[in-house]
Formats: C-alpha cells, sequence, structure tokens
C-alpha cells in the first residue's frame, strides 16, 4: 500500500514498480523510490517505446503540449503541494501574463490530466501529482529556467508571509492560518531559495521569517520557526530596523521554549537599534519581553516596571495590540501577587480589546486566564466552564499548545472540583506540550500527574514525575513556576507519605522563602497542601523539630532547595526512604493532600 502511495496511484508506475518487485524487496523498493523517474525504468519490451519508463511516457505528453503550455508545466514544477491562480500566474507567467491567460493554459493541462484541480472553501488550486513535478523540473532545468522562476517563486510566497503578519493579528485570523497551513510548503521553498540567495532577496526574507513568528507559535512550529529565524538573523548587511525585529522574532520564540538566555540576549541587542532609529513598535516589544522574562525568574517588581512602560509607550503610539498584550501581563503579574479583582479587571479589559481586534487566539488564552482567577477564587465551576471555552476556542484555531493547556487546566479544576484524577486529559495535554516545546506547560501537567500517582499508591512514580518537573525548572531557571504549580509543597507531601519528616518541612520552609522572595502568596486552592503537611508534621514530630526543619528548609537558595528536593526523589525511585527519625506511617493520611 504504502508503495502505491507513494507512486500516487498511477498504473504505468505501479506497473513499472510491480516489474521491479521481481529482483527486489518490497521494503527495498520502498526506500528506493527518492526518484521515481530513475527507479521505475526498463518497462516491458512488448509495449511502444513511450510506455516503457515514466520519464518517456510525460516526454511524450509533454512534447504534445503548445509552446504556451509547456511553458506554464515546466515551471510549476517549483511549486509545492500545489498553488493558487495568483501565485500560479507570479510564478509560471510571462512579464505581461494576467490570471485568465495562465488558467486557460492550466485548464488545457488538466484536460491532459499533468496537473488536477481542486477547490478548498472558496480557493482553487492547482496541483501536480510529485511523480509528474518531478519530471516538470528536469525539463525546467533543461531550459536554463530554474534561477530565474525560483526568484518569482520566493517573492511571491515571501511577499505574502509579510502580509500574514497584520492579518494574523486581526478577524481573519483563523483563515489565514489555515492559507498558511495549505502554503506551508511553498513557504519553507521559498524561505530555503532565500536563504540561498541572500543578495537578490536578503531583506524581503527576513521580514518575511520575521513576520511568521505568530504562525509558528500558534501552530506549535517552535523549533522551526527559530531555526529559519536564527539563519536569516545570520545574515550579513541587514538594515538595522529589519535586524531589530527578526531579533525580536527570535526573542519571542526563544522565550516560549523558556530558552530565557538567548532571548534576553537578543532583546538586549535589539532594544537600543529600535530606540535609535524611533520603532515604538519594536521598544514595547523589547520591553515586553524582558518584563516576560523576569516574571518566570520571580522578579514580579521588574517585570511590572518594563510592562508599565510598554503599556505608556503603545497608548502613546495608538498600538492597540500592545496595549492588549501589555493589559494580559500585568494581570498576570496580579495574579502571582494573590491579587484577584486586579488580574481578573486587568484580563477582562485586555479581553475586550482582542474581542475589537478580532483576534480570536488570544481572546481565547484570556478566556482561560480567567478561568484560572476562577479556580483561585474556589469556583471551580465556572473555572471548568472558562476552560471549556477555551479549549473549544484553541480546537477551532488549531493551536496544539493552547489546546494541551486548556486539557491541563480543565483536569486540575476538574480534580479540585471532586470529579477524581483526569489522567486521559493529562496524557493528551503531556503529548501536545511536548510536541510544541511548552516547557511551563509541561511541568504543570508532569505535577498534575505526579499527584495522580502519590494518590495512587505510587510514591516512586510520584517522584520521577516531580523529579522531571523540577529539573525543567532547574534548567529554564523558571522560578514562578515552582510557585504555580507549589512544588515544594507537593513535593513536601510525597516526602510524608515515605516517612521523611525532616525533609518535608525543610522543602515547606523553602517554598515559604521562594514566596516571600517573589511576592507571591500560595493560592486559597493550593494552600490545603501546605497546610496539612503542617499540620501532619506538627502531629507527629515535637514542633521545636519542626521549626527548626523548616528554618533551614528556609535559609535554602531556590537552587540549593532544587537540589535536596532531586536528591529526596532519587531516593525514594530507589527505595532510599530512610529518615533517621521515628515516625509512624503517615501514607493513609497524607495522600489525600493530593485531592483536596
Amino acid at each position: 500500500i504504502s508503495i502505491c502511495n507513494r507512486l500516487e496511484g498511477l498504473p504505468l508506475a505501479i506497473e513499472l514498480a510491480a516489474a521491479r518487485a521481481r529482483f527486489s524487496t518490497l521494503h527495498d523498493l520502498a526506500n528506493r523510490l527518492t526518484s521515481r523517474l530513475d527507479l521505475l525504468e526498463d518497462g516491458p519490451r512488448d509495449l511502444p517505446a513511450r510506455q516503457r519508463t515514466l520519464r518517456a511516457t510525460f516526454a511524450w505528453s509533454y512534447d504534445m503540449l503548445a509552446v504556451e503550455e509547456q511553458a506554464v508545466f515546466r515551471r510549476l514544477g517549483v511549486c509545492i503541494d500545489g498553488c493558487t491562480i495568483e501565485a500560479a500566474t507570479s510564478t509560471c507567467g510571462a512579464p505581461h501574463a494576467d490570471d485568465m491567460l495562465i488558467q486557460r493554459h492550466l485548464r488545457s493541462l488538466a484536460e491532459k490530466h499533468l496537473v488536477r484541480w481542486e477547490q478548498n472553501d472558496d480557493e482553487h488550486r492547482w496541483r501536480m501529482l510529485e511523480t509528474v513535478r518531478e519530471f516538470a523540473l528536469e525539463r525546467l532545468r533543461e531550459h536554463g529556467e530554474e534561477l530565474d522562476v525560483r526568484r518569482r517563486h520566493a517573492d511571491y510566497y515571501l511577499n505574502l508571509a509579510t502580509e500574514s503578519e497584520q492579518e494574523l493579528a486581526g478577524p481573519d485570523q483563523s483563515a489565514w492560518l489555515d492559507r498558511l497551513d495549505r502554503e506551508q510548503g511553498n513557504l519553507r521553498s521559498a524561505l530555503h531559495w532565500g536563504l540561498e540567495q541572500p543578495d537578490e532577496l536578503g531583506a524581503l526574507l527576513v521580514g518575511a521569517a520575521s513576520s511568521l513568528r505568530q504562525y509558528w507559535w500558534i501552530r506549535g512550529l517552535l523549533r522551526e520557526g527559530a531555526a529559519w529565524l536564527e539563519r536569516a538573523e545570520a545574515l550579513p548587511n541587514t538594515a538595522p530596523t529589519l535586524r531589530a525585529k527578526v531579533l525580536l522574532a527570535l526573542a519571542f520564540l526563544c522565550e516560549l521554549r523558556s530558552d530565557y538566555p538567548r532571548a534576553l540576549s537578543l532583546i538586549n541587542e535589539a532594544l537600543p537599534i529600535s530606540r535609535r532609529y524611533g520603532d515604538q513598535a519594536g521598544v514595547a516589544k523589547a520591553m515586553t519581553g524582558l518584563g516576560e522574562i523576569a516574571e518566570t525568574r520571580g522578579d514580579l517588581h521588574r517585570a511590572t516596571e518594563m510592562y508599565r512602560e510598554a503599556l505608556e509607550i503603545c497608548r502613546t503610539a495608538g498600538l492597540k495590540r500592545g496595549i492588549a498584550v501589555s493589559l494580559n501581563n500585568l494581570g498576570n503579574v496580579a495574579y502571582h501577587q494573590g491579587n484577584l479583582q486586579r488580574a481578573t479587571t486587568q484580563w477582562s479589559q485586555a479581553t475586550s480589546a482582542f474581542r475589537v481586534l478580532g483576534e480570536q487566539g488570544a481572546v481565547g488564552m484570556l478566556i482561560g486566564n480567567q478561568g484560572t482567577a476562577a479556580m483561585a477564587a474556589g469556583d471551580f465551576n465556572r473555572s471548568i466552564a472558562l476552560y471549556q471555552e477555551h479549549h473549544s476556542i484553541a480546537h477551532e484555531m488549531k493551536d496544539p499548545g493552547a489546546i494541551g493547556r486548556a486539557l491541563c487546566n480543565m483536569a486540575e479544576a476538574m480534580q479540585l472540583r471532586g470529579d477524581g484524577y483526569q489522567d486521559s486529559l493529562l496524557e493528551r495535554a503531556i503529548v501536545l506540550h511536548r510536541q510544541t516545546d511548552d516547557k511551563r506547560g509541561e511541568v504543570q501537567t508532569l505535577t498534575l500527574m505526579a499527584d495522580s500517582a502519590l494518590h495512587g499508591g505510587e510514591p516512586s512514580r510520584a517522584a520521577g514525575l516531580y523529579a522531571e518537573s523540577l529539573s525543567i525548572c532547574q534548567a529554564t531557571g523558571d522560578r514562578t513556576m515552582i510557585a504555580n504549580a507549589a512544588l515544594f509543597e507537593r513535593v513536601s507531601a510525597l516526602a510524608l507519605v515515605t516517612e521523611q519528616p525532616s525533609a518535608a518541612a525543610r522543602l515547606l520552609g523553602s517554598g515559604d522563602a521562594l514566596r516571600e522572595e517573589l511576592g507571591a502568596p500560595i493560592h486559597s486552592y493550593l494552600r490545603p497542601v501546605r497546610d496539612r503537611c503542617l499540620d501532619q508534621l506538627r502531629f507527629k514530630v515535637r514542633n521545636v523539630m519542626v521549626n527548626e526543619a523548616i528554618g533551614e528548609g528556609h535559609a535554602l537558595s531556590p537552587d540549593s532547595a532544587i537540589r535536596e528536593a532531586l536528591v529526596l526523589c532519587e531516593r525514594i525511585q530507589t527505595g532510599q526512604v530512610d529518615d533517621g527519625m521515628e515516625i509512624a506511617s503517615v501514607a493513609s493520611d497524607v495522600i489525600t493532600l493530593a485531592s483536596v
């Protein structure tokens, strides 16, 4: 079946492959089908010469075409997965050709079964089978036209990418995402060719790559996007303002991948350029990035300063989207600081602003944020409803990262409501987080999976999952996520279950110290985890010993506390749970912590 699919159902191709199969295994034949035209030769001798090889068959059909049709046919070979009539006219036509003339030639080619006509919604596309496209490219090279045609192809699609930047932040966002999906092969080809020809298309390429950052984020293509932007950023002789733009686009994707040192370096290079040339939008993006990095590192005061400065710049310059982004970010800081009223107000304002802009993906994200505020306030029914709405929008937008976050949040809210552990939701979420390089989502999901394992009487598995979460936070330097997920407090519960009260008390102290440093109180729905751990400790161990251990943990730096927690998890996984303090089993009491 795979061989037939590779040959696209062409009867002659399948017949020639079957003849080859007499002298080769099917596995070997499938692996060698990289060039169908070269492999599938020497057909049956009793057939006419034009039917003995695919190349001969296509050549016979090609030679029967009119000269103008031949030109359109071979030039269309540079288009991957088809193209619109506008793209075909730009790529395949003579300098003064119009849509109707090219369309007439394409219809003639379709009647001869050399191209296919397809319709997607309101868009018509012309497509070649890959085997036919391979032949068309051969003819293009023979005529010495490849350089010019590929330049025209790249010019069209790089301009399309540049145009998409504004459209992806407006009411047609979903339609443009789908359009870029359909053109992904052509966009990749254009970017690749442009990078090989920087003298001709350097500026256009850098601008186009920068403009696609939102697309790569929403579609979860962070690795690919960062790879293109790294190559674009390395091009020499880029105009300063354009260089600042590509630096900020790359920093944005690095942030999303939790590569904060790289993001910070890029922003620090871009910011003075944007200021020097009066690019207020660039300055606001840089301040936003600096604020986001400060927020993840736990410096909420600096984050607030950066976000407020970005908001002021955007208001002065009339940058409506930047205003909405800044309001959302200020809401995030207010949430971390435990000010749910201010967070809800700012998130509501940001939601209204994004609704006016028509940016549905951002609206969904903010609905999810408001679900988090409802969860922190203990209104789990409303929280779940909001998360479900976020999930529905994310699904409609085909945004795997947002879908993963919505699934994880729903699982946590349903658990808190008393619906039990939602392992199936968490399993789906962790796949999406890893697919999209979402480290923060991965930490949250792994932590909830660990809670489920602990509740299910699997402390060793829970220790492994908590250790994964801690290791990600350690590698990225993300301090806010440790506080958000109450990681130290949850590992403290694990320590109690495995009869290690001194370790449990030290982790509670480390959690307290981190929250004091951040200025981020523990949210009400997470407080029972800490309080019940402390109650169990005071019930089983003398108060003075508990207080001493908490004080020791409080004195540890966050990095030292993470290392201690990782050592603890490793000991539990390997069965080394001897604490040196006598304590009765508290597992049956403490396991319930995770289901609060």
